[in-house]
């Protein structure tokens, strides 16, 4: 049986210190991925957003549900595959409801296979 091979890249997702939403990231050539969660991060919830253009961003939801998964220091959560059907991501760090601006500036990375 042949295997294809795949191509993985990484990322580096910035989140500035006092904010909840990340810088963006062109996955226009990606089929998957996950997002490294790095030791300290504020919040316990992690949203998708998605762009057509690069400039205008609103969440990934299911049948109007907002696409979010649990956010915790030090994992690796799989981006949901439904994102890939936009050229660029972002993600935002939430807590109970509402926005989580980070205490700190963070860098999360994007392991993205094509």
């Amino acid at each position: 049986m042949l295997m294809k091979s795949r191509n993985q890249r990484k990322v580096s997702v910035a989140i500035a210190n006092g904010a909840a939403l990340s810088s963006a990231i062109d996955i226009r050539d990606a089929v998957g991925g996950l997002i490294q969660i790095p030791a300290a991060i504020t919040g316990n919830e992690l949203r998708w957003l998605v762009s057509g253009d690069g400039t205008t961003y609103s969440d990934v939801d299911n049948s109007g549900v907002v696409i979010a998964n649990t956010l915790a220091a030090s994992r690796q959560i799989p981006i949901p595959t439904v994102v890939f059907g936009a050229p660029y991501l972002k993600v935002q760090s939430y807590t109970t409801g509402a926005s989580a601006n980070q205490a700190a500036a963070r860098t999360l990375v994007a392991i993205l296979k094509s």
